[in-house]
């Protein structure tokens, strides 16, 4: 499929009037597209803008999406979260102590193959890293659940970014002992 974007707010210029500079514009726009290309990796996205080419993502596993969104930098930090129980199957990545950052950690989660935000699921990862990292830093993670979809609640939100969950003090301890394994694999 191919989208072609020009002029959105021609008629409306009501809309129009709220919009930020094309630059900060555009910043939405890619991190859109990043959610859904780490969302569905088995999906290639090409990204252009202005007739410049700013992203050419091909076919690949999670980890190699983010590796090639993000740079191969990040590929060496990146430590694999893997748990399954009856609730939920858990899994992803989550940075290394050694690449922790005070600004600009990239922290997403996906469900079903969804992008959300989620306050709850995001302590529990801070939880795991707890005692590891200094107070003020953040550690990236990119964490996948599969679970069943009748146990979810999307219609939380305007945006639908926020969702709840049926089981989400069980989701909460899941994730957290998922990432203190991952963690627990360095030695520490």
């Amino acid at each position: 499929s191919t989208f072609t974007v020009r002029n959105l707010f021609y008629n409306v210029p009501a809309r129009r009037k709220f919009l930020k500079s094309n630059q900060t514009e555009f910043g939405h726009i890619v991190n859109e597209i990043e959610r859904v290309a780490l969302a569905h990796p088995e999906v290639a996205i090409e990204l252009t803008h202005q007739n410049e080419q700013v992203l050419s993502l091909p076919v690949s596993a999670v980890k190699q999406r983010i590796v090639n969104l993000f740079g191969r930098k990040i590929n060496e930090a990146l430590l694999p979260v893997d748990v399954e129980t009856s609730v939920v199957k858990v899994s992803g990545f989550c940075s290394n102590l050694d690449n922790v950052k005070g600004k600009g950690a990239k922290q997403f989660f996906f469900v079903n193959g969804r992008y959300f935000r989620s306050p709850l699921l995001h302590k529990a990862v801070m939880k795991a890293y707890e005692n590891l990292i200094p107070e003020s830093y953040t550690p990236s993670y990119f964490i996948y659940l599969d679970v069943d979809p009748t146990t979810v609640d999307v219609n939380i939100h305007p945006t639908k970014a926020e969702i709840k969950f049926e089981e989400d003090q069980i989701l909460f301890q899941t994730v957290f002992a998922a990432v203190k394994e991952a963690l627990g694999k360095l030695g520490v």
